[in-house]
């Protein structure tokens, strides 16, 4: 089991990491064009050519992001990936991919954590005890548990137990006077009218 979630981790971060790797070996690619960008108006678009690629954006797209003090080589990023992934499906897959494979990667952590822990607490109970580390527990029952065991078996099948009488006695109880459940303090003098 451990092997197969191994494997799955592996085929998760292959197909996960791979745009990235391909994107990271795009842009250290040795290319004869500079880094900067070169910014064109054209009336009411704008054209940017960054690393031998043209992008065009509407002007108000591109002063909105000046005023946002960015720069025409990230504005011309912010393009690129816009034009290439404009719903954010590419960006949603990949952090799918990436929460998935760190879920993946924790609970083969845990597992392993969990099961050398276990050893370590096992063997500090056989040391505890006395025991050898390679002292095998023993998977049958002693005698005295299957004695134990068969004769609360015995007492539950074959005991014979009285028969009682099923009448039921009920006894009325006599309620003493007390003055906290007298009437009369609950009875409400009502004021004289007076005569016309």
């Amino acid at each position: 089991m451990k092997k197969i979630l191994l494997t799955l981790a592996i085929a998760a971060t292959a197909v996960c990491a791979t745009p990235v790797f391909a994107q990271d070996a795009e842009n250290s690619a040795p290319e004869a064009t500079v880094e900067k960008a070169v910014v064109t108006e054209d009336g009411d678009n704008v054209t940017i050519v960054y690393k031998g690629e043209t992008l065009s954006l509407p002007s108000e797209d591109y002063q909105a992001q000046k005023d946002r003090n960015l720069s025409d080589e990230k504005i011309a990023k912010n393009t690129r990936i816009d034009q290439a992934d404009g719903d954010g499906i590419g960006v949603t897959i990949m952090s799918m991919c990436i929460v998935l494979l760190a879920l993946i990667v924790l609970s083969i952590l845990f597992m392993i954590f969990g099961n050398v822990f276990a050893r370590k607490q096992s063997r500090q109970k056989k040391e505890a005890h006395g025991l050898p580390d390679h002292a095998e527990e023993e998977d049958h029952d002693s005698g005295e548990v299957i004695a134990a065991i068969a004769m609360a078996l015995d007492e539950h099948f074959n005991s014979k137990h009285d028969l009682e009488d099923t009448v039921l006695t009920i006894r009325r109880m006599k309620r003493a006077y007390s003055p906290w459940n007298s009437k009369i303090y609950n009875m409400r003098e009502l004021p004289a009218r007076p005569r016309h």
